[in-house]
């Protein structure tokens, strides 16, 4: 029920790697004169290796330390300049990594990478080495971890892998990260409750950030998966609004493990606002309890809401927000929830059980509320806006409350994908749905979907040098974030190395924030052609160009055009129609929507994309 912050470590660890700052961070070796930085980089400054005479050679390097177990990967951009020898190499625990640079013509930048770099941990050497050359330049260096024992951090608060509290949930004294507090009740052998999943077995660091206003410590009996394993000691901050940390390192078994941390005294544990857990991709587990409380709150609020369907206009303004609500035991229909522009936040099916549930979700409100350019003559309702279409009376309690700086997953696409007008005022078969407007229904409330395709869009509106839409999504993301990009119905005049080009860039400006991206194959026209057919426009094939893009940047690529080719000719040009509106080809109806998001997630769940771990339980 109800976030964690999962920081991303797939983000540069080398100084000042565009040379924005000069060679500030680089060592310069062998002919130091001819190694300086000019403008008309790819983004800011280059650096130039500069020399005409074969006797000549530069070479700039910088060693990155404090580096954990792992696979690397190092990367550079360059362009002009005939060599007749450069290198990118990385040389890690005695061992050399290196691959040749070759010349690129003057005004077309080649991503020129070395893979699998094997470090057991410590620190690396990295650097371009060039000789006989002729005023070659590089930009954008990158060296990231990828896979393998690198590190992860996971910050827990009140929501996806918080289990339990002996005690309550508070949020009456200031400085608490997400919607409150863990406050157990006095007495000992009171605890609170974690749930994670580790790829393999090895020593984690964990950290419980908390506040202790009594004059003495209140110790904790630290249980990995039912063992006592240390004592966690919790002394006092001096008053109940001034926070700390306590840690401890552990061991966690490969798989899924309970953390439980249990008062010894009777005075109970500190107020417990998080636990960071920090190794090998660490994820938060979904505990189970959806069923139990669905949090503090007003419980008239829901007095917000009218109707059946129930609409609940909430107020505020522009934002984020997160949304708990709490529908009877009595009731065991099916339930479901949109947000603003009918996008869909919350299902559940029909039960044979008598249980209260919860729909717990976080909401991006933005003015416009549906497409960001195409709807500028209906901006929808202003603040948040809720549409309660399955379970109205039902409804036992509602609370929201804004929130700062959420995880998002962002979303880059046309109108296959765009967050669609309610259009209520038609059957659900004949609603244009882009699959972006129903998929946030699979995410918990660890993780905010925040959808910025648009209608006739596509790479042009996402370029990274000036696209307005990828200037919307840049000036929000952050490290940790994720993007999935659904780009090519609307490239029908994009040349083959343009739309390369503009992809690539797009993964490497997501990735030199830290954030995540995720590269999806568009969905067929539902025309009868062949796989092979399918979104090739003059010498662009989409498919092929994004597969390529993926391999060569090690990226994951969801095939929706193999998946929704496979699907089409299984049950048939006729029945696919009847997931479009009406005669339409390209543009989905609630019903082609909900299958398109559903591939989509089911795709996450089989390749074990990071994504993962905010996915719902299925």
């Amino acid at each position: 029920m109800l976030a964690f912050s999962s920081y991303s470590f797939s983000q540069n660890l080398l100084t000042n790697p565009g040379f924005e700052s000069g060679t500030s961070g680089w060592t310069l070796g062998g002919d130091a004169s001819a190694q300086f930085t000019e403008s008309s980089g790819r983004s800011g400054n280059r650096l130039t290796h500069w020399s005409s005479s074969s006797s000549y050679t530069a070479e700039t390097k910088q060693t990155v330390t404090g580096l954990a177990a792992g696979t690397y990967r190092l990367s550079v951009y360059t362009v002009g300049g005939e060599t007749a020898g450069a290198w990118l190499w990385a040389y890690c625990d005695g061992q050399s990594f290196s691959t040749p640079i070759p010349s690129s013509p003057w005004g077309s930048w080649a991503q020129v990478v070395v893979d699998n770099i094997s470090v057991s941990g410590g620190s690396c050497e990295l650097g371009i080495t060039t000789e006989n050359s002729e005023w070659s330049s590089f930009d954008d260096v990158v060296f990231e971890w990828v896979s393998g024992g690198g590190p992860g951090e996971l910050v827990i608060e009140e929501a996806t892998g918080f289990c339990s509290v002996d005690g309550s949930v508070d949020s009456n004294h200031p400085g608490y990260n997400g919607r409150g507090f863990a406050n157990t009740d006095n007495a000992a052998g009171n605890g609170v409750e974690w749930r994670v999943q580790v790829p393999a077995g090895g020593s984690y660091e964990l950290e419980w950030r908390y506040a202790n206003a009594s004059d003495n410590n209140r110790p904790g009996n630290l249980l990995i998966n039912g063992l006592s394993v240390a004592t966690v000691d919790f002394p006092s901050t001096g008053a109940w609004e001034t926070w700390a940390v306590a840690t401890a390192t552990i061991f966690l078994d490969a798989g899924e493990n309970t953390i439980r941390l249990e008062a010894i005294s009777g005075e109970g544990l500190g107020n417990i606002d998080s636990l960071s857990v920090t190794g090998d991709s660490p994820q938060a587990i979904d505990c189970g309890n959806n069923s139990g409380d669905c949090g503090e709150g007003n419980p008239d609020s829901q007095f917000s809401c009218s109707g059946d369907p129930a609409v609940c206009l909430l107020g505020g303004g522009v934002g984020n927000y997160r949304v708990t609500m709490e529908f009877d035991a009595g009731y065991n229909g099916e339930l479901e929830v949109f947000a603003e522009s009918r996008r869909r936040m919350f299902t559940s099916p029909q039960q044979s059980t008598s249980a209260s549930r919860c729909a717990d979700f976080l909401v991006d409100v933005r003015d416009p509320e549906g497409q960001p350019w195409q709807d500028q003559s209906d901006r929808g309702t202003s603040g948040l806006n809720l549409r309660i279409a399955q379970g109205a009376p039902a409804l036992s309690r509602l609370t929201f409350s804004p929130i700062s700086s959420p995880t998002t997953l962002f979303i880059a696409g046309d109108s296959t994908v765009a967050d669609q007008r309610p259009q209520l005022y038609a059957q659900p078969d004949a609603r244009y749905s882009g699959w972006g407007q129903f998929i946030p229904a699979y995410f918990g409330s660890a993780i905010e979907v925040s959808n910025y395709s648009d209608s006739g869009e596509g790479t042009q509106a996402f370029r990274t040098d000036g696209g307005g839409l990828w200037n919307q999504i840049n000036s929000r993301l952050k490290s940790g974030d994720w993007v999935m990009i659904q780009l090519g119905h609307n490239d029908k005049t994009t040349s083959a190395s343009l739309y390369r080009s503009r992809i690539t860039n797009m993964v490497t400006a997501i990735r030199n924030k830290g954030a995540n991206p995720i590269l999806i194959t568009p969905m067929i026209r539902n025309t009868g052609d062949p796989l092979s057919g399918q979104h090739v426009w003059g010498d662009l094939n989409i498919r092929n160009e994004l597969i390529g893009v993926a391999n060569a940047q090690n990226v994951p690529l969801i095939d929706l055009m193999e998946l929704t080719s496979e699907w089409a000719g299984s049950i048939g040009r006729s029945a696919a129609q009847t997931y479009f509106v009406g005669s339409d080809r390209t543009h989905s109806n609630e019903m082609g929507a909900e299958l398109f998001s559903q591939m989509i997630v089911d795709e996450i769940r089989r390749q074990n994309i990071g994504i993962i771990g905010y996915l719902r339980n299925p």
